[in-house]
């Protein structure tokens, strides 16, 4: 019987042998690409005076695998040719894997411990009835009007009576006081939350305190409130009731404005004349903020007027603390920013105060966060920004110890990879603007037939001849390879020239030729030569066609230019370089296709503030969602006793084996600047500040080896028991949110872009100018730049990292010694093994004030190997080693030494809750897991039957299957996972991330904030701790639910990164730090807004728990 494999007449060894050598000729094949690839690679590079790392190389997309569009045969056997067959549907009895956003077990853990981050950090009271009750309160119309009437009590009632006895049923029964209030703060905009009731419980908590809970002056109070609230018309209070119930009204107002739906439910009921423009339609709320601040300092009245009295009180106070000064300061410009509804009318220092309300810092004075975000700022436009074009070698040493530091210098190392898009986009924007480069070099040569043609004549060739320093054959060549381009119907970067190609653009030369008169006698002799040159050419044209193969167009190719045929940027740069106009016409296209073909990195023409700016500005056309650039700039110093060793040859000796003990121990640590650039798909961000880094490590080894006269050839084996690495930043972030499009199809990326290039326009300007004095004027510039940018805002940022380690290495070479004196040192080549472990990763970052902020946490495990090789240097205190019973080493170092990362399997993962005016964004609120590796990212996206569902779905008309469509729904998803999966392998890189999305869902974020807001206002009343926690726990069991989730996306990120510290590393650590990282989004899939919108309408979710 004949084997699968076999034919006839072979044998199953000759099968074997040649199917090797298949392989072996496959693997030379690839041997180039692989060569490339090396650039992708973590190389680090270490000696006593330098040590650097280069990270990655950004990635081009014209060497792209062309994937995305494989059919599904297509696509499963590219992943089943790299040996791993995809399995289209679940291994047989395996559960689907469900977990809250993550699909892997082997992360599960972590984002556990990410959704802790956002628990109470105490320990979660179990809850009582009467929160229970609470919970229920806010989703059930009984159970509101219930709690809500606790609040209350009828007039002339006993206030120690039960709230649940019978009352009459009037106006100052407390039920139905509750009733009105459900009816008039749930409203339409609350009917279609899962809890219905919330907006009109914080309602009720305002109203009650305001009043002291007395029934009858609460129905008053909304009374007065459905008049509208309007500060320049107050309402006439003729009577004690409408006296009392105005100053209640602005108290309750003033407390509802302490939370985002108190606020919109207020404004709803009350706020129907209030200013509605940019910049203007703040004053309200920033207003309300600063009087319940006012009051609760004062223990005065809430009434506007006392609040505006109380305010110029403190103004003219010599002994009022700059918290009061700066409240009293809002208050009067918010007052009449609301009067006015003119922006113009208010003092820069009221701008700058009304500005500072609306992103939520309500205190001033050392310590605070608005004093920290004015400090900064002002340092980073005073002095970090222009000290970038300063000398670096004079400001070396003061670098070293944290001072005279400028993140904004190290933007002489370029901006890599954050100025490129996705892989997909790219592709198509090099394909169109090499159609227009083309086009545009075909008019310039006049190859459509124009006067321009410089081959309509022997004397026009001549003169472009002169013009151009080249040959006739060149000329008509050129315009020949020109035309044939320029008339393809489909035109591809990266196309090549066929034998076809050849022949057309040969006959054209030919024809061309022919249509030339022959010179006479009279000619002038440079006409005679060149039509001597085109004939001899044509001749050899005409004999290479008729011997066929590869030779046949040998004389054609060597005359195209850069002599290649293929259409690239070396081509059309020659190209151009003969027809600068052509790169004149098309300059934008010629720019793209440089930026996308060679994947470049931006750098600025000098370091001055324009010149950043310019960079900047380059950066901020072409960055999309997910770019980002981070640059840093400072010292570091320490100790380190690495190698430090016990020569123990004689006690231990053995045929010549020495034995050393070695104990490694390491500290360092410094102070860095760092500046931020990029783009979250929920904004884009500005960020300067500055960061303490400290490290610290401990282990041991030993090492092994024979001496033989001058050389030691051993073997060193190192344990890393401990290995610690604390990062905390601060800085001030300069934000633009991301706006949905007016039609609501997508993200309004240009009106963002718009807001990007503003902040640069300040910042850099001012640092040229050099025009702001101090923080305050700082602070009022920026106010009246944009205060009628409703999309701006400012936060003060937080991060703190704490990364641990453990691991061990091996690695062996030969050394040779040299001795003086009592001091030896040794040299030689040595290569090395190790493996690290992160037993903790985490990170968390935390944005305080500003209309958007963003809080994050992550948290990750995961080895890594690593390959070593270079040259070791080590010194000892004698050159004898052998002759006393125990001699020490001193210290050693690797110079230079090159690491490689093997494999990496290292995880994160990751969440980020977005606010605006205090409410989660759920559209752009994640949950990320992030893999090194692409068999983990595989693993763990096919085995969660989510995302098979999520890309089976029909986006434009999703509906929820079952029975055989639910299968063939899933086949389909699974399919289209597939062909991504073969686009990321076939593109895959070291210094790329892999990564799955989940997006928070809308009536998850609305429960939260539900529950944050609740938190939030017992806190301000003065609620006991207990009850806090258990609404925070609230927050965070509904955080943790599987179904508060959906799978929306797969990305894949790049990272290329250039850091260099040249110093002392040598014993003692004194070094400076630079480094620039850049990031950008490679791959992703994913459905349009609007259709992952429909999708969360649709996607199962488990009935909330009533009770």
């Amino acid at each position: 019987m004949q084997r699968a494999g076999e034919t006839t007449g072979e044998t199953t060894p000759a099968v074997t042998v040649r199917a090797r050598a298949a392989h072996f000729g496959d693997g030379l094949k690839r041997l180039p690409a692989k060569l490339r690839d090396l650039g992708t690679r973590d190389f680090e590079v270490s000696s006593p005076f330098y040590s650097g790392r280069r990270f990655g190389k950004a990635f081009a997309t014209p060497i792209s695998k062309e994937t995305s569009s494989l059919s599904s045969s297509s696509s499963t056997s590219l992943i089943s040719s790299t040996g791993s067959t995809p399995p289209v549907s679940p291994p047989p009895g395996r559960e689907t894997f469900l977990s809250a956003a993550t699909s892997s077990h082997r992360t599960d853990a972590d984002m556990g411990r990410v959704m802790e981050s956002f628990a109470p950090s105490g320990p979660a009271p179990a809850a009582d009835a009467a929160h229970t009750r609470a919970r229920r309160a806010l989703s059930d119309e009984a159970a509101f009007l219930a709690e809500a009437s606790k609040r209350f009590r009828a007039a002339g009632s006993n206030p120690a009576a039960s709230p649940d006895a019978p009352t009459p049923d009037t106006p100052t029964d407390p039920r139905a006081l509750c009733a009105r209030i459900a009816e008039l703060f749930g409203g339409p905009v609350a009917a279609a939350s899962e809890l219905p009731y919330a907006d009109a419980m914080t309602c009720a908590d305002a109203i009650a305190s305001a009043t002291g809970g007395d029934a009858a002056l609460a129905d008053a109070v909304l009374d007065r409130l459905q008049l509208g609230l309007d500060f320049s018309r107050p309402a006439p209070a003729t009577t004690t009731m409408a006296r009392n119930a105005e100053r209640c009204a602005w108290r309750a107002a003033q407390l509802m404005a302490g939370t985002s739906s108190g606020y919109e439910a207020l404004r709803r009921v009350a706020g129907s004349s209030w200013p509605q423009g940019d910049g203007v339609r703040y004053a309200p709320r920033v207003l309300l903020r600063a009087g319940d601040a006012i009051v609760r300092a004062s223990h005065g009245d809430p009434s506007p007027s006392e609040i505006t009295r109380q305010a110029q009180r403190w103004l003219v106070d010599p002994a009022a603390d700059p918290t009061q000064r700066h409240l009293a300061t809002m208050a009067l410009g918010a007052s009449r920013l609301w009067r006015t509804g003119n922006l113009a009318a208010l003092t820069p220092e009221e701008t700058g105060a009304v500005f500072a309300g609306r992103n939520g810092y309500m205190t001033d004075g050392p310590g605070t966060a608005f004093a920290k975000v004015k400090s900064r700022l002002f340092k980073t436009i005073d002095t970090s920004i222009p000290r970038a074009s300063d000398s670096r070698w004079k400001s070396a040493l003061p670098r070293v110890v944290g001072k005279q530091k400028s993140a904004f210098a190290v933007l002489g190392k370029g901006i890599h990879s954050a100025h490129l898009d996705i892989v997909e986009k790219e592709r198509a924007a090099l394909q169109a603007s090499t159609q227009s480069a083309v086009e545009a070099l075909a008019t310039e040569r006049g190859a459509d037939g124009s006067d321009a043609d410089a081959t309509r004549s022997l004397e026009a060739i001549v003169r472009r001849m002169t013009q151009t320093g080249t040959d006739a054959v060149s000329v008509l060549v050129e315009r020949a390879e020109i035309a044939h381009w320029a008339s393809r119907p489909s035109l591809a970067y990266g196309e090549k020239l066929g034998d076809e190609d050849f022949d057309a653009i040969a006959r054209n030369v030919r024809e061309t030729f022919a249509r030339l008169p022959i010179p006479s006698a009279a000619a002038p002799p440079a006409q005679r030569e060149a039509w001597m040159a085109l004939r001899r050419f044509t001749t050899t044209l005409r004999r290479a066609s008729q011997t066929g193969g590869k030779r046949a167009w040998a004389p054609l190719r060597a005359q195209l230019a850069k002599g290649g045929a293929t259409l690239d940027i070396d081509k059309l740069d020659a190209l151009a370089k003969r027809y600068p106009g052509a790169k004149e016409a098309a300059a934008a296209d010629w720019k793209t296709i440089e930026r996308i073909a060679r994947a470049a990195p931006i750098k600025p023409k000098g370091l001055s503030a324009e010149a950043q700016k310019a960079a900047l500005d380059e950066l901020a056309d072409t960055m999309k969602s997910g770019g980002k650039v981070v640059l840093v700039d400072g010292g570091q110093v320490g100790i380190s006793t690495a190698g430090l060793s016990s020569n123990v040859g004689k006690l231990l000796h053995a045929g010549g084996i020495v034995v050393s003990p070695r104990l490694n121990l390491r500290v360092r640590g410094g102070r860095q600047a760092f500046a931020e650039y990029g783009r979250r798909t929920a904004c884009f961000y500005f960020s300067a500040g500055s960061q303490d880094r400290v490290a610290f490590d401990a282990g041991a080894g030993v090492q092994v080896g024979g001496d033989y006269l001058i050389v030691r050839a051993g073997v060193t084996a190192n344990v890393v028991a401990y290995q610690t690495d604390r990062l905390n930043r601060n800085a001030f972030s300069l934000i633009v949110a991301r706006r949905m499009k007016a039609d609501g199809s997508g993200f309004d990326d240009k009106r963002l872009q718009r807001g990007m290039v503003a902040v640069n326009a300040f910042m850099f300007d001012h640092a040229r100018d050099r025009d702001l004095t101090d923080d305050e004027t700082a602070w009022q510039a920026l106010a009246q730049r944009f205060i009628e940018n409703d999309d701006f805002s400012v936060v003060w940022n937080e991060q703190h990292q704490n990364e641990r380690r453990h691991g061990v290495n091996v690695s062996g070479g030969v050394s040779f010694k040299a001795s003086v004196g009592e001091v030896s040192a040794r040299l030689g080549p040595q290569f090395g093994y190790a493996y690290d472990y992160a037993s903790k990763n985490v990170a968390d970052s935390v944005d305080t004030g500003g209309t958007t902020a963003v809080e994050s946490h992550r948290s990750g495990r995961g080895g890594r190997h690593i390959a070593s090789a270079g040259l070791s240097t080590s010194l000892g205190d004698s050159p004898h080693a052998t002759e006393g019973l125990v001699n020490f080493g001193l210290l050693s170092s690797d110079f230079p030494m090159v690491r490689y990362r093997i494999r990496d399997r290292q995880h994160v993962a990751k969440m980020s809750l977005v606010r605006e005016e205090g409410k989660l964004v759920h559209r752009v609120s994640y949950a990320d897991t992030e893999f090194a590796h692409f068999d983990d990212y595989a693993h763990a996206i096919r085995n969660d039957e989510r995302w098979a569902l999520m890309f089976g779905l029909d986006p434009d008309n999703p509906a929820m299957p079952s029975g055989a469509n639910r299968d063939a729904l899933l086949a389909r998803g699974r399919e289209r996972i597939e062909s991504h999966l073969a686009q990321v392998k076939a593109d895959h890189k070291d210094n790329q991330i892999l990564f799955h999305r989940f997006r928070l869902r809308e009536h998850a974020a609305k429960g939260l904030d539900a529950y944050a807001e609740r938190a939030a206002a017992l806190r301000a009343n003065g609620a006991g701790e207990q009850e806090i926690t258990q609404w925070e726990q609230d927050y965070a069991e509904l955080l943790a639910r599987p179904d508060s989730w959906l799978p929306v996306e797969f990305k894949v990120y790049e990272r290329v990164g250039r850091q260099s510290s040249p110093g002392i590393n040598f014993g003692l650590r004194a070094t400076l730090e630079q480094s620039a990282t850049g990031e950008r989004e490679l791959i992703s899939m994913i459905h349009k807004p609007p259709q992952i919108d429909a999708i969360d309408r649709i996607w199962p979710r488990d009935e909330p728990d009533r009770s």
